[in-house]
């Protein structure tokens, strides 16, 4: 719908006169040219864009010569060769095509016939009338009085001749005539100069196709060098403005231009193989076959019954292979009975058999699958009657769909080809040949050489860039494919033995599903037709490039609607007819769901196994715990990480797990300390960790001891009190917990020995201890081989040692529990910081007896429960002597023991389970909530916060649309309710802005100023701007948002608390990250930064500062002339250099760029330069004066600021940047050990060497 702001203007017209291309008509192309150069490609006519183009420029120069202001298309044709003559058609043919009506105007130019307005068209345009008249017709412009074209008349808009036409034609004044167009200076500035009403109207491309997906669609425009994606963008900015159904157009705009591609790849395949007959397997091939039936009518193809439940069993003649397969899928959260239903065996032998060794309604867990694959194999027998059943089935159904002796092809979308292998086994077991031919969207490395596979995106892992996107978007594609109907479960025979198909049960999800996919085909197959009118006659190849370019898009730039759209539907890993629902998108209920932070996503490690209890122990009370990267990416069970990106909002809090960590996120952040001081303290980069704890909200603190009182001291200065914190140790859950079993007590060990790992120590922890274990038998002992980071193997030369035990939180009970016994020996390190081994609640989960060292913990809460030595470190013969005792006493004394293991589980399940402990934690949360928020928040909220955005490009469009949005959606997002967001911008725009404000904002204002003059040209500065609105609007802080800001919501509640302790610094910031275009979010800036930073005006973005309202006096309003977008260095500078403010840094990292929004400004009145320039000549005598006083002082060192003098700050600054890139270094190269993508370890080891470059850039000194 047009505004009501056009609606008024026509109203008071006599006459509207409407432009037409970007008005109202639009191209199905990204840009006009685009259209010379598809025809160029589809007619193999090399070099005719440039040519067409330098055709045009040729002409209207001629035609200047002799005061001629348009050209004419046979007049441009004059200027090309013979050859491309007949193109002249072509493009007249073509524009046709391309061209219909922009729907917003089409309702205003019916609005405006409708109240008996006089309507003319006018346009600048080269293309003959009736061609042009025959557009307006087809878009449905009829019934306008008279076209003016200047290839007709020679007169142009952009000369006014047109406009003078008008008035002469019409006999109306010029004030009651209307003109509507795109274009600032011909439709808007010409015509107003005459006198004559005008409406700006923002084309399609900058309002319609970017209002709901607007980063995807530059993720588009960034790429916009083929012309499939130019006819793409156009054909969904054509879609945008029609409300149509969300999930056709989630296929039309993410399935669309894939499926083409894919389909123009299997014609050209077939063709090349000499194929003749497709058969597109159920369910995935269903939108393929649709599509490639609808580009190529004439191609037999089929559809036939396939899964992989479907042909496995005729397939596979192995009984273990079977089994394998039957257990290799995901069963969380299925129980037996489910699984035995989804694999629809018709075998009652075998079922009475399942059901008498396994309880149908318990859950099958990891350990289960063992057995199930044991049962599998122990029935051989029946499974090889139900395949060879199933095979005959089977062989007769492919006789019956009309496979020949021929070639044929087998399509779906993917990924193992399993499905074509269990097919071709099947065959190879009947003693059939057949020739087949696998081809797929994508396939992954596997083993099946002995059958025929391509692929399209991908073909056997390759590319592995494409491999990463694919698989992040993977559940996406399947359903993006998957048919409208219920999936195939097996074929079988009726009563009057015909083959006939068994589906899927649909239940209320597959229900959903169904309708949800019916209505995603019918927008894949629009833009298959779309794209077909467009193309028929001038045909266009999809690349696989511009075929996956919407797979990274939506990932990263989805937007928050179509990730909605995907949280009501859910899917299944499992095979057969599964009940198994999981969502592609999980909804969240923010009181029961916090997330749990993988430090290194998928890497085996102690914090990987302790997440994975936690989750456990969470689940079961009730809570909805989920994994996340430290950037936010949602991990999967396994913690590996995964394209989806939590909202943070959703969350009740967050759970750090290591001292690597540090918030980037907003949400409330817990940090548990398991550590003793020493192991962080002996790192290198002490100080950043010591950085990473501050950065949390609050501490889950071990108990009172050593970790607490270092904690104390990182916190000395900070206004937070630990007092009332919750507690939390890396406990087990205890619903986890097994009966004791002593029957065959055996003395278990299992440990990273990290003195050896990390060269600490070349002999390790207690090795004289475990030598004389393993050399009698007394130990079971398990740890790491030779882990790839250290490259030590920390047990060689122990006999016992028996390998590594999965890192899946769980497995080790099973072996503690085989043993009975456990040796928990602590370190010093955690005896004097007051704390245990996590192999204390392991062993308690497991029923085992505990044997442990003189530990106070152990003293002070298991008390007699355990059994204990004294510890002798420098004497392990003796410490050898007391374990064996205890042995000998464990092995005569059973019934005494199992009450020690008994007493322990029952402390254990009162006090230090993780159920109990995160029940302690939630109960006391809003507790600490509150208790962080007076230590941290501001304790004035009446005062105001002034923020200013500047809105002062001379057009409105959808970039600063997008970023206004944005800004608003910040402040709304802000723990502070007293916030006021003034809006500077021009008063011609203030209506469109406002109109963006929601309803209710009342502290959210636009403030309008006279901008610009008739040229356009810039009259007002924005340091000119902020100082009115200082004026204006009270306030005792203000701060500047460039409009790139991704702001917390305790942003300006913490730098607002800073101010108010810290008055006289008068500036406060926060740190910053930066949100890359694939939303990861790395450091920026965090610490104190130096002033010289400040003097070379190279802080960005200007939100991190909080300005106290005290220094606007610091710069005097005549300096405003000479500001625009620089502002806020010259408060900085000013309070910095010359009134020797020093400004405080809040300790947190509360601010982020996001790089996907304009982030610099450029301003058209004064260059960076200049006011670059202008500010240091604001502060120049201060500024030497400053330097002399630390040259005075007896500074020496020999660093040169840009002005050449010495730079103390800047001195300081390259020790702290020194030692931040070497962390950064240390950590990239962890990060590439577990990359598995080899163009990924490329980009690392560019960025560690130039992290290295700039290392050796601070050490000149």
């Amino acid at each position: 719908m047009f505004s009501d702001k056009l609606q008024n203007l026509i109203d008071n017209a006599e006459v509207v006169s409407f432009d037409i291309f970007d008005t109202l008509i639009i191209r199905s192309y990204n840009q006009p040219t685009d259209l010379f150069r598809h025809i160029e490609i589809a007619k193999n006519a090399d070099g005719f864009e440039a040519k067409r183009i330098a055709a045009e420029q040729e002409a209207r120069s001629e035609a200047g010569k002799h005061n001629i202001e348009e050209v004419t298309l046979d007049e441009i044709y004059s200027h090309l060769d013979n050859k491309f003559q007949p193109l002249k058609e072509v493009e007249i043919q073509q524009e046709l095509r391309c061209c219909s009506a922009d729907k917003n105007m089409l309702e205003a130019f019916s609005y405006a016939l409708k109240n008996n307005k006089r309507v003319v068209i006018a346009s600048d345009m080269y293309l003959p009338q009736r061609t042009v008249e025959k557009i307006l017709r087809n878009a449905g412009c009829k019934g306008y009085e008279k076209l003016f074209l200047s290839s007709e008349t020679k007169h142009t808009k952009v000369s006014g001749a047109m406009f003078k036409d008008i008035l002469e034609y019409t006999k109306v004044p010029a004030a009651k005539i209307l003109h509507i167009g795109d274009n600032l200076l011909s439709d808007s500035d010409i015509p107003a100069n005459l006198g004559i009403q005008t409406f700006h109207y923002l084309k399609a491309t900058e309002i319609n196709a970017y209002s709901d997906d607007f980063l995807f669609l530059r993720g588009l425009d960034e790429r916009l060098v083929t012309i499939p994606l130019s006819v793409m963008k156009g054909l969904l900015v054509k879609r945008k403005q029609h409300l149509l159904d969300d999930w056709e157009d989630f296929g039309y705009q993410y399935g669309g231009l894939m499926t083409v591609g894919f389909c123009q790849w299997l014609k050209n395949e077939f063709d090349r193989q000499g194929i003749r007959k497709a058969f597109f397997m159920a369910r995935d091939g269903y939108i393929p076959q649709k599509v490639f039936q609808l580009l190529y009518p004439d191609f037999e193809t089929k559809y036939m019954a396939a899964s992989r439940r479907c042909y496995i069993w005729a397939g596979m003649q192995n009984a273990e292979d079977i089994a394998d397969y039957l257990t290799s899928h995901d069963t969380d959260g299925v129980s037996f009975g489910d699984y035995w239903n989804a694999l629809a065996l018709d075998c009652n032998e075998l079922y009475n058999k399942f059901k008498k060794q396994f309880k149908l309604n318990k859950i099958i867990t990891f350990s289960d699958k063992a057995l199930l694959k044991q049962f599998f194999i122990e029935n051989s027998e029946l499974l090889q009657q139900i395949s060879e059943q199933e095979r005959s089935a089977a062989l007769e159904y492919f006789a019956q769909i009309g496979f020949d002796d021929g070639k044929l092809a087998l399509i779906d979308i993917g990924w193992r080809a399993s499905v074509q292998k269990f097919i071709v086994n099947a065959l190879k077991l009947a003693h059939k040949k057949q020739d087949i031919y696998g081809y797929y969207l994508g396939t992954v490395p596997h083993s099946q050489k002995s059958i025929r596979t391509l692929g399209f995106l991908l073909d056997q892992g390759n590319p592995k860039d494409v491999e990463y996107n694919i698989f992040k978007t993977l559940t996406l594609l399947e359903l993006m494919f998957t048919a409208p109907s219920a999936g195939v479960v097996k074929l079988l025979r009726n009563s009057k033995n015909e083959i006939t198909v068994k589906h899927q049960e649909l239940n209320g999800n597959e229900k959903h599903r169904c309708e949800i996919s019916a209505k995603i085909c019918k927008g894949v197959l629009q833009f298959a037709k779309d794209w077909l009118q467009m193309t028929k006659e001038l045909p266009l190849t999809v690349s696989k490039d511009d075929a996956y370019a919407v797979l990274p898009d939506f990932a990263y730039k989805a937007s928050a609607k179509t990730y909605s759209l995907l949280q009501n539907v859910a899917y299944t890993s499992q095979i057969g007819n599964s009940k198994q629902e999981i969502p592609l998108y999980a909804k969240y209920d923010k009181n029961k769901t916090f997330a749990i932070i993988c430090t290194w996503p998928g890497a085996e490690s102690a914090e990987k196994e302790v997440s994975l209890r936690l989750k456990k122990a969470a689940e079961n009370i009730g809570m909805n715990p989920i994994f996340i990267a430290p950037d936010g990416y949602i991990c999967d069970e396994n913690t590996n990480r995964t394209y989806r990106k939590v909202n943070e909002h959703d969350l009740l809090f967050a759970i750090t797990v290591h001292f690597n960590d540090y918030k980037m996120l907003d949400c409330f952040h817990y940090h548990v300390l398991w550590n003793p001081p020493e192991i962080p303290l002996n790192c290198d980069d002490y100080l950043f960790q010591q950085k990473n704890y501050i950065s949390n909200d609050d501490f889950l603190t071990y108990d009172d001891g050593g970790m607490k009182n270092h904690l104390k001291s990182i916190l000395i200065d900070d206004e937070r009190q630990l007092n009332g914190n919750s507690c939390l140790v890396g406990s087990f859950p205890k619903s986890e917990m097994l009966k004791p079993d002593l029957s065959n007590p055996k003395l278990f060990y299992c440990g990273m020995n990290w003195e050896i790992m990390g060269g600490w120590s070349n002999n390790g922890r207690h090795m004289g201890l475990f030598h004389l274990l393993d050399d009698h038998n007394l130990v079971t002992i398990y740890g790491p081989k030779k882990p790839k980071l250290w490259n030590v193997a920390p047990w060689a030369g122990y006999k016992n040692y028996q390998g590594e035990i999965p890192f899946d939180g769980f497995s080790i009970l099973q072996e503690i529990h085989k043993c009975g016994v456990v040796l928990a020996v602590s370190s010093d390190a955690h005896r004097r910081a007051g704390a245990v081994t996590n192999r204390v609640y392991e062993a308690c989960a497991a029923g085992a007896v505990i044997i442990s060292d003189d530990n106070p913990f152990m003293k002070k809460h298991f008390g007699d429960s355990v059994l204990y030595i004294d510890f002798n470190k420098e004497n392990p013969l003796d410490t050898y002597r007391q374990i064996v005792e205890k042995l000998d006493w464990i092995k005569a004394n059973p019934e005494k023991t199992l009450k020690l293991a008994l007493a322990s589980q029952k402390i254990f399940a009162e006090k230090f389970c993780m159920e109990i402990q995160l029940q302690q934690v939630l109960a006391n949360h809003e507790n600490r909530r509150k208790a962080v928020a007076e230590a941290m928040y501001s304790q004035h909220p009446e005062e105001n916060i002034l923020a200013v955005t500047y809105c002062d490009a001379p057009l409105f469009n959808a970039a600063e649309r997008y970023r206004l949005q944005h800004v608003i959606k910040q402040i709304q997002n802000q723990n502070m309710a007293n916030i006021t967001l003034a809006i500077a911008c021009d008063a011609s725009q203030q209506d469109e802005i406002q109109a963006l404000i929601p309803a209710g904002c009342g502290n959210i204002k636009t403030v309008p100023f006279a901008l610009f003059n008739k040229k356009h040209s810039k009259m007002l500065t924005r340091g000119q701007m902020l100082r009115r609105i200082q004026q204006q609007i009270p306030h005792a802080a203000f701060c500047i948002l460039q409009g790139c800001e991704i702001l917390f919501s305790d942003h300006f509640a913490i730098l607002k608390r800073k101010l108010e302790n810290r008055p006289q610094a008068y500036i406060a910031y926060s740190g910053c990250f930066r949100a890359e275009k694939d939303n990861n979010r790395y450091l920026h800036r965090r610490g104190v930064i130096p002033y010289s930073d400040f003097y070379n005006c190279c802080v960005v973005p200007s939100g991190m500062f909080l300005f106290s309202a005290q220094t606007e006096e610091f710069l005097p309003p005549y300096a405003d002339d000479s500001l625009d977008g620089y502002e806020f260095f010259a408060y900085l500078n000013r309070a910095v250099y010359t009134h020797k403010c020093e400004p405080v840094y809040s300790q947190h990292v509360t601010c982020g760029i996001n790089v996907s929004l304009p982030w610099q400004y450029q301003s058209t009145v004064l260059t960076g330069k200049m006011q670059k320039n202008f500010i240091q000549g604001l502060v120049a005598y201060d500024y030497e004066q400053t330097m002399a006083k630390v040259q005075n002082c007896g500074q020496v060192v020999q660093t040169y600021s840009a002005a050449g003098s010495f730079d103390y700050y800047t001195f300081k600054n390259n020790l702290h940047m020194i030692r931040s890139i070497t962390h950064k270094i240390m950590w990239l190269k962890i990060a590439k050990i577990f990359c598995p993508l080899p163009a990924k370890r490329k980009k690392i080891n560019e960025k560690i060497a130039n992290l290295k470059d700039e290392r050796k850039s601070y050490k000149h000194f």
